[in-house]
């Protein structure tokens, strides 16, 4: 942090502080003593930041972002870590990622609500080093992909509503396709923690059934 800060960034870290104790405290205390759950929370923390205007800080403006300079981002970051929540993850938007120049549905279904801070996306790569194989997505005569396999590690998994998930396509190759976190037969196996405070997932797909639209 510089030791002399412009007037506007100084108002930015006042405004950052303020959010910390109107928000993130608050929060922090209803998950910590059970009057909220993490979803709850999550959302609270996500629609205030965007009231705020720290929501679009992280993402590109032609996505409809602000893309904040680096000094102010680490201004309002810095800020925002010092008060030790664990809860800074939801305050910025996340970018568009792989769902960047995805088509309908995809876009109405994923991208949008990504974007404007309503649903979460977890990105399923990893498999475990015993798993037997690569994850498979076998084409069914119903339009639907019947999705098995494992994950070891998915990044933001454990509070996302959807995963970007890399498969292999039966007789076609690698792909990645979209898969809701609460689509029947998703299975969690175990949840952890990074240092930032961000929540991950390892689990498994028993024959979840995909529509083979939600190919990214």
């Amino acid at each position: 942090m510089p030791e002399s800060l412009s007037p506007e960034l100084l108002q930015l870290r006042q405004r950052a502080e303020q959010f910390a104790n109107s928000v993130l405290l608050p929060s922090q205390a209803e998950l910590a003593d059970g009057r909220a759950d993490l979803a709850a929370v999550r959302g609270i923390v996500t629609r205030a930041a965007v009231d705020a205007g720290f929501f679009k800080m992280t993402q590109p403006k032609s996505f409809g972002g602000s893309e904040a300079g680096l000094l102010a981002m680490t201004v309002v970051r810095d800020t925002l870590a010092s008060y030790n929540t664990g809860l800074g993850d939801y305050v910025f938007g996340l970018a568009p990622g792989v769902l960047a120049h995805c088509a309908e549905p995809l876009n109405s279904l994923y991208l949008q609500p990504l974007l404007n801070g309503t649903k979460r996306a977890g990105f399923a790569f990893t498999e475990p080093d015993d798993a037997p194989h690569y994850t498979r997505a076998v084409p069914s005569a119903d339009g639907t992909y019947v999705v098995s396999g494992r994950k070891s590690y998915v990044t933001r998994g454990g509070d996302a509503d959807f995963f970007n998930t890399m498969v292999e396509i039966e007789g076609q190759g690698r792909a990645l396709l979209v898969i809701d976190a609460h689509a029947p037969g998703v299975i969690i196996e175990r949840r952890f923690e990074s240092l930032d405070g961000s929540h991950h997932v390892a689990f498994c797909f028993d024959s979840v059934r995909v529509p083979a639209d939600r190919l990214a």
